[in-house]
């Protein structure tokens, strides 16, 4: 499976990823999957457990619905119904990804104190794209004559192993905690300069090009050449890397207070930065270039189109050179806060708030959480999300315990398990605990 990161994405929209909206499983009140979101809520009475599997998964499309306008064409590439899309188009238009599974885990609760180690693997991908970056790749420049464009677009995806602990206190009604997490580097691919603008003379259609453009990768075999073959290929992932030279630390930071039948929690996740040192391609356009007589071409056939020939012509325009050079990366940092309410022994209410990524990527959710515990091995959970490119979300999820086995299924948008592809937003978790000794 190919997913096309760099301009095919921007405006594709996503492939098979994670979703948006996190508020089922930060209401979620029991096991050890939540202190991941909050390392505060980790179970504190005598018991120890085993994490046997998590999984989460969601993404948004920026408002774009484009399941029914796209069809698979030959070898990469995809034919769109040009019309249908660019009618959906904003000035600004943002696709994010993103992908937890979880693999053994191991948790200690006695008194005050619980703790956990845990192992995961995680992607995330966040891009963002002006109109008339699409609009030029699919309907080529001529619309533009005598125009100053901006083409620039901003993008971060990471695919990286994560092993942590986490320890959690409790002292009177507050519960204070911090998971200190390494990170261990499979993918990477960003934008740290993102300039692109280009000019065409309404008169001869000499083309001026204005870049400083850099985008740094590792481990994802990007050929510029071709901005066909641009993608992450999961065959070109070493999943084997558990511990790798680029690496780096994160932390999260978590705080609960319990107030009768109150609880308040607030949280920061993701505190931290990679550094990459091998495997490494950086690709930079940079400077003023003019091109005379050259017309960006699409070859529109009515209202489909097949990407290849434009995809080559903007690459030879930019001309990215190539360097192996160290750098950097900070994690999007996520900030929750939230609070429920306990009604009575059966039904308790709730609401949450985050802010996840920075500058442009930058993306906000609130949600309102309901909860009814039929019995102790089955509650159901109903949840209504608001995101600003998709404001309408009502998701469906239930947990509970037999004997020792904790399990949760989650999603916060019970429409799209209908027609994923077709929906603007969707998110699903699910998870598997063994607890031994609790009461």
């Amino acid at each position: 499976m190919r997913l096309i990161v760099f301009l095919g994405l921007l405006f594709l929209g996503y492939s098979s990823g994670m979703a948006q909206n996190l508020h089922s499983l930060w209401a979620l009140d029991e096991g050890y999957a939540p202190s991941l979101l909050n390392p505060a809520t980790l179970p504190k009475e005598k018991s120890w457990g085993i994490g046997l599997a998590s999984f989460y998964t969601d993404w948004n499309t920026g408002g774009i619905n484009i399941s029914n306008n796209l069809e698979e064409g030959e070898g990469d590439s995809y034919i769109l119904n040009v019309s249908d899309f660019l009618s959906q188009l904003e000035s600004q238009n943002q696709v994010h990804t993103a992908l937890s599974a979880g693999g053994l885990g191991v948790g200690l609760g006695f008194g005050k104190w619980g703790i956990y180690g845990h192992y995961r693997l995680r992607q995330r991908l966040d891009a963002f794209y002006p109109e008339e970056l699409a609009r030029i790749l699919l309907q080529g420049n001529a619309q533009y004559l005598g125009q100053d464009v901006n083409l620039s677009p901003s993008i971060e995806g990471n695919i990286y192993n994560e092993l942590g602990i986490g320890v959690s206190f409790q002292t009177g009604r507050l519960s204070i905690g911090a998971n200190l997490k390494y990170l261990s580097a499979l993918g990477h691919i960003s934008t740290q300069q993102s300039e692109l603008r280009i000019y065409t003379d309404s008169v001869d259609y000499s083309i001026e090009v204005n870049s400083d453009q850099l985008i740094h990768s590792m481990g994802l075999g990007l050929a510029l050449d071709d901005l066909t073959d641009i993608g992450l290929s999961l065959s070109d992932i070493d999943f084997s890397r558990i511990v790798s030279s680029n690496s780096g630390l994160a932390i999260d930071l978590g705080l609960q207070y319990e107030l009768e039948d109150w609880r308040f929690s607030m949280s920061i996740i993701d505190l931290g930065s990679i550094r990459y040192t091998t495997d490494i391609t950086n690709y930079l356009s940079q400077g003023q270039k003019v091109y005379e007589g050259q017309e960006i071409n699409s070859d529109l056939d009515e209202n489909s189109i097949n990407f290849d020939s434009i995809f080559t012509e903007l690459t030879n325009i930019f001309q990215f050179e190539e360097n192996e050079e160290d750098f950097s990366y900070s994690l999007p940092t996520t900030f929750f806060v939230g609070a429920s309410y306990n009604l009575n022994e059966k039904w308790s209410v709730g609401g949450s708030f985050y802010h996840r990524g920075k500058d442009e990527l930058a993306q906000q959710s609130v949600g309102f959480q309901g909860a009814y515990r039929l019995a102790d091995f089955l509650t159901l959970r109903g949840v209504y999300s608001w995101h600003s490119n998709a404001p309408f979300n009502f998701g469906l999820g239930v947990n509970g315990q037999f004997s020792f086995v904790e399990y949760f299924v989650l999603t916060d948008n019970l429409f799209a398990l209908t027609d994923p592809i077709g929906e603007r937003a969707f998110s699903l978790s699910a998870g598997v605990n063994l607890v031994f000794g609790k009461k």
